[in-house]
């Protein structure tokens, strides 16, 4: 679905809003170079046990037009909160991945509506390597081709899926080399200099599940667990077999 948001078109991924009584809201965001697409399984899987799935496409991504000055974190955080008065939605449970996962810490450190936090691929600081920023600025096919080597399990990378004449890295790739040009160097960007994690996480009084894929070599396991350890109600989960990417 199309709604508006700050005279700028806002488009919404939608899994399951029809139903009586209303369904319970989960909001999923995003990573960097991604759109609500990422999000096509999970979201029906959501629906179908019973959830209002819903995954905007972020400022700039996807089918949402870019808004000038939000490209951080914060600001980010800041253009959720107001989508949420928009849609709108009392409460709701966050699920974040990667780059998506900053912005929903950042929201629910903050915003008294979110009452269950998921962050998958999460740390408290994620710096980027500087070779993968520099990709990302003048080389987009090197830039993918280097996530998706670092963003799957090896098992994974060479044929290995639950669904036959499925290839996940073929799918991610397809994703990131159909972002809009510049969005993925901004998103990296954004990651890079986020420097607020710790407090947002310590801030955090929502029940939380903090996720990895244990043969993540994009935010390694350990920086994930240390997250974990700093929210006040988190559960962190090792999830054998998967990398950066265990939504897909």
């Amino acid at each position: 679905m199309e709604v508006e948001l700050h005279r700028r078109r806002v488009y919404v991924g939608d899994w399951g809003r029809c139903s009586d009584p209303p369904r319970a809201s989960v909001l999923l965001i995003h990573g960097a170079g991604m759109d609500h697409r990422v999000w096509a399984l999970l979201g029906r899987a959501l629906a179908c046990h019973g959830f209002h799935a819903l995954a905007p496409d972020l400022p700039g991504h996807g089918r949402s037009q870019p808004l000038a000055d939000c490209c951080s974190i914060e600001q980010q955080a800041a253009w959720l909160s107001d989508l949420l008065g928009v849609l709108p939605i009392d409460r709701v449970s966050l699920i974040g991945h990667s780059m998506g996962g900053l912005v929903a810490m950042a929201l629910a450190a903050r915003d008294p509506r979110v009452e269950r936090l998921v962050l998958i691929g999460t740390a408290a600081r994620m710096p980027v390597h500087p070779a993968l920023l520099a990709a990302a600025r003048t080389d987009l096919p090197r830039a993918v081709a280097m996530i998706v080597s670092w963003a799957f399990a090896f098992a994974r990378k060479i044929g290995a899926q639950p669904v036959p004449g499925v290839w996940m890295p073929m799918l991610a790739m397809r994703l990131l080399q159909a972002s809009p040009p510049g969005i993925l160097a901004q998103d990296l960007a954004a990651c890079d200099a986020w420097a607020n994690g710790e407090a947002a996480a310590r801030a955090i009084r929502c029940p939380t599940l903090v996720l990895t894929g244990a043969e993540d070599r994009m935010t390694p396991p350990r920086a994930v667990s240390q997250l974990a350890e700093l929210i006040p109600q988190a559960e962190f989960l090792s999830l054998a077999g998967c990398g950066h990417m265990p939504i897909m």
